[in-house]
């Protein structure tokens, strides 16, 4: 049991898992940028989406705050899910390894 759970681990892409628990399916196209990438194009694209749409700087810094605020408690409960699942995870694993 043990080497076919190292087999496994070995095998394991933490993006892969990632995108199975979010989406059900792996995604098509293998993302290769960073996450700094990643977060730095999201960044720019959505400058360039509020500069273009609100053009009066009040009404674009409020625009601001709206979309960071909401991005921000998505990620925070997003990372509280992931940690919670993972401990999850684990603890279901260290008990069947036990019993075995």
């Amino acid at each position: 049991m043990l080497s076919f759970v190292t087999e496994l681990l070995k095998r394991a892409d933490l993006r892969e898992v990632a995108e199975f628990l979010m989406y059900g399916a792996e995604k098509k196209e293998r993302e290769t940028r960073s996450c700094e990438e990643r977060i730095r194009g999201a960044e720019k694209a959505l400058g360039e989406w509020i500069d273009a749409r609100f053009p009066v700087f009040e009404e674009r810094d409020r625009a601001t705050d709206i979309v960071l605020e909401a991005v921000g408690q998505a990620g925070e409960a997003y990372l509280e899910l992931g940690l919670v699942s993972g401990i999850r995870l684990a603890a279901q694993y260290y008990e069947e390894i036990q019993q075995n």
